[in-house]
């Protein structure tokens, strides 16, 4: 690359938008922040014959790069706040070109004093870009933040200091104000403030480093990375089964489950505490029929209460739950039972002979004498890193697949699932709605995150539901749903209008007309789970 051609091969590269909304406004936002300089960091610029300007620019480099992800960037360096579009000087960084920081702070400084200058409209008209893209979305500039804070600037990151160079070293740190401005369309207050603290460590950085490599990794503090990481606490993880378990033993009377055969009749209602024991005794009747950890036990019968009191048990006893809709055509649901290797089916009078001697009907009357006569005592055997579930895809480019997933990770799921949810939700009145098919793991989540947040679950017939969507949710008081966008969109009106508290969007893209109704509402919290991968 030659210095008197900077654009020459160039790539164009644009800033990430960190503006954090979805169709931002044009406004200019501000930052500054103090940057001291020891006296060691004085006598090491000056014995690399560097001046502080230029340590500060091949900082401002090194972070845009970190930002777009890219081995070069081009930036310009304007000489006065008053003309931002003209009279450029183009600084090119690439991080292959320089051994050192040393080298790359020389790099930069003699592209930045170069005698060809640009405009902003050269520089487009050179790369080629579509007519609205800024060409130099990031300047550099020597002016006091008092000459500069009533810029205006559309889609530009300006990063300024004052005019400073080191005199004599100094017994005491050198204090130097460090600005910027930025359009909010591309960057939020928060995002700004950050890059402008990354800037000011890297200097720190630099010049105790100046013989390393600019290739390296600034350490920058935790607050200021990138990727923020929560501390893990291992030992909070549980199999799924004790928030039901827990949820018996302090509100028994709490409604678990509310289920309509019909709407038109009322619902079957099962407590918390119904619910655990009736689980408990399935449990205490698997393992005495030989049941052992991780035999895979299939479902397949419509969400009534013997379906999730089968749930519950099969999360209790450690055996592995394989989900069948029993709306598949019969050679699909008997294939996942061959391949699955299930010991019993749990399913409805009707669909048992599909099954075999292996299937298991819990309102056939000896089934229920002999349920009747176990031990109703809390069972719980499934091991955090034993088999949870087995679900199968849908074979549409070939023959289905199981795919497992283990009790640990069951709990974190549901846990970060209930993360947003939990503050607003009141678990003695709120509802979610049972909405996912049970050929998705979704209906595990809706059924564990119920559990998790101690609410009770509502389901009827999918049809039924589906029929007059809103009306349904208004009148059976549905607080926390999911579903795809497009249903939300087809069948919602709109947040004012319904009891919903939290809704999640999944299975497909949200649309920007389903986030400017629904997003930012001061009574709904909208979840974005589309691309996760079952």
């Amino acid at each position: 690359m030659g210095a008197a051609d900077p654009l020459s091969g160039y790539r164009f590269q644009a800033l990430p938008d960190l503006s954090g909304l979805r169709d931002p406004p044009h406004s200019t936002i501000s930052a500054t922040r103090s940057l001291y300089i020891g006296p060691d960091e004085q006598i090491q610029a000056r014995h690399f014959e560097l001046g502080l300007p230029a340590l500060i620019r091949a900082a401002f480099a090194r972070v845009l790069l970190g930002y777009t992800d890219s081995p070069e960037f081009l930036f310009a360096e304007a000489s006065s706040v008053t003309d931002l579009e003209s009279q450029l000087n183009l600084v090119r960084c690439n991080l292959s070109d320089c051994k050192t920081w040393a080298d790359l702070a020389r790099q930069l400084e003699r592209q930045a004093h170069s005698d060809v200058t640009y405009s902003v409209s050269s520089v487009h008209a050179a790369l080629d870009l579509p007519g609205v893209t800024n060409s130099l979305p990031a300047r550099f500039i020597h002016e006091a933040f008092t000459s500069a804070q009533k810029t205006e600037l559309q889609e530009v990151l300006l990063l300024g200091l004052p005019q400073a160079e080191l005199g004599a070293v100094s017994a005491d740190s050198v204090a130097l104000e460090l600005w910027a401005i930025c359009d909010v369309a591309i960057i939020s207050q928060p995002a700004l403030d950050i890059y402008l603290e990354q800037v000011c460590v890297t200097v720190t950085y630099i010049l105790g480093n100046l013989s390393t490599s600019p290739t390296s990794i600034v350490p920058f503090p935790q607050n200021l990375k990138s990727a923020y990481e929560e501390g893990y606490d291992g030992s909070r993880a549980h199999v799924a089964a004790q928030w039901l378990i827990q949820n018996a033993s302090q509100r028994p009377n709490a409604v678990a489950h509310e289920i309509y055969r019909t709407l038109e009749e009322p619902p079957i209602i099962l407590t918390f505490a119904e619910l655990n024991s009736r689980s408990n005794q399935l449990v205490h009747w698997l393992l005495r029929h030989g049941v052992e950890l991780e035999d895979k036990i299939a479902v397949c019968r419509p969400r009534d209460e013997h379906f999730y009191i089968a749930n519950a048990a099969l999360f209790k006893s450690g055996a592995c739950y394989v989900s069948i809709d029993p709306e598949l055509p019969l050679e699909r649901r008997q294939f996942i039972v061959r391949d699955s290797g299930a010991k019993f089916v749990i399913t409805t009078t009707q669909l048992a002979p599909d099954f075999g001697p292996g299937a298991l009907v819990l309102e056939d009357e000896n089934v229920r004498n002999e349920l009747s006569g176990e031990s109703d005592e809390d069972a719980c055997h499934a091991q955090l890193d034993s088999l949870a579930y087995l679900l199968y895809t849908s074979g549409t480019t070939g023959t289905p697949k199981g795919c497992l997933l283990n009790h640990r990770g069951v709990y974190w799921a549901i846990e970060a699932m209930c993360r947003y949810p939990r503050p607003v939700t009141q678990p003695d009145t709120d509802k979610r709605l049972a909405l996912a098919s049970v050929a998705f793991d979704v209906h595990i989540s809706e059924i564990c995150q119920a559990w998790c947040l101690g609410i009770r679950l509502v389901s009827a017939p999918r049809y039924e539901i589906l029929a007059d969507l809103q009306q349904n949710l208004i009148d059976l008081g549905i607080t926390h749903a999911g579903m795809v966008p497009s249903m939300i969109e087809a069948t919602l009106t709109g947040p004012n209008d319904l009891p919903l508290k939290y809704l999640v969007s999944g299975g497909e893209k949200i649309s920007d007309s389903l986030l400017r109704k629904w997003a930012n509402h001061p009574s709904l919290i909208l979840a974005n789970f589309y691309g996760q991968v079952a």
